[in-house]
């Protein structure tokens, strides 16, 4: 995923800068919205919609309202939302992903203030998770400490609690077992929502499309996905061979036989099958990745653990 700098001063740059005394404070939004509000790419309608937000979400605005659109981050993504949909917060509780330290040093404190103790000290590239916004100052949890720390210092990520896939310490072995038990879980999560119907937009037990299905899922284990089965394929997953394929990664579908443009996502189970939310008038339920159907809308494999 492509990790974008959290900076409260209207332009992002390739660098840390200082950040003026009129510069906007960090708040939390509420979206207002009797259907789904897409949250874009940039600020306006013709920039890709990089996920669907429903009423009630909560997002991290960013920024100010730049012709109409708040720079805003969700599930550890940034990007834009209009801010008719919007009501703002300065006081919230949100988790929209995690905050890596981009500073060499970072003080996290015992209160949204620097005269308030010291809790610890973050070093540069610590990732903690964001749990909600307080005056102008993120809340977060680090290992067993819970405080604030000032967003000038961070960048927004994806936050994930699972070990990554490719560990090479000395607790190899262990995080192995804990990413089997992990990639399991998300398999028997994901089962609990059998049966449940297909809704074109749909990223809730109440209904489902593909790749709202997937994401929901993968929420659940603190593990972001964009929106779209296209955007999960492209930026969301590390892609692997289908011989690869281990029960909680990704199987990726066209909607025309032969094509490469991702279209379908469905989380696989192992043996051969994978479960995803199936089409308009159908559920969530179980497929064979053999079947004639999907062996031939087959476009790859990808995994997030």
């Amino acid at each position: 995923m492509k990790i974008t700098k959290l900076l409260l001063a209207g332009a992002m740059t390739a660098t840390l800068m200082s950040i003026s005394a009129f510069a906007f404070d960090v708040q939390g939004g509420t979206v207002e919205t009797s259907s789904v509000v897409n949250f874009r790419a940039g600020a306006s309608t013709s920039h890709d919609v990089l996920d669907k937000l429903s009423n009630g979400d909560r997002v991290c605005v960013l920024d100010e309202a730049e012709n109409g659109w708040y720079k805003a981050a969700y599930n550890g993504i940034v990007g834009y939302v209009s801010s008719e949909y919007v009501t703002l917060s300065p006081v919230m509780n949100i988790e929209p992903g995690g905050a890596q330290v981009t500073t060499e040093v970072l003080n996290m404190r015992a209160e949204p203030s620097t005269s308030a103790a010291i809790l610890t000290r973050l070093t540069s590239g610590n990732i903690a998770k964001i749990i909600g916004i307080n005056n102008g100052w993120l809340k977060v949890t680090y290992g067993s400490y819970t405080g604030y720390i000032h967003p000038d210092y961070v960048e927004v990520v994806a936050y994930s609690a699972t070990p990554a896939r490719n560990a090479s310490s000395s607790d190899a072995a262990a995080v192995s077992s804990t990413s089997s038990g992990v990639r399991q879980e998300i398999v028997d999560y994901a089962k609990t929502f059998l049966g449940v119907k297909y809704v074109y937009g749909g990223s809730s037990p109440k209904g489902f499309d593909c790749s709202g299905f997937t994401k929901y899922v993968f929420s659940h284990f603190n593990i972001s996905l964009q929106r779209t089965s296209s955007a999960q394929y492209s930026t969301s997953v590390t892609k692997i061979s289908k011989s690869e394929l281990q029960p909680g990664d990704l199987v990726f579908f066209s909607s025309s036989a032969g094509s490469s443009s991702v279209g379908h996502v469905g989380i696989y189970i192992g043996n051969g099958n994978f479960i995803h939310a199936s089409s308009p008038g159908d559920v969530v339920k179980i497929d064979s990745m053999d079947s004639t159907y999907y062996s031939t809308h087959y476009v790859g494999s990808g995994t997030v653990l």
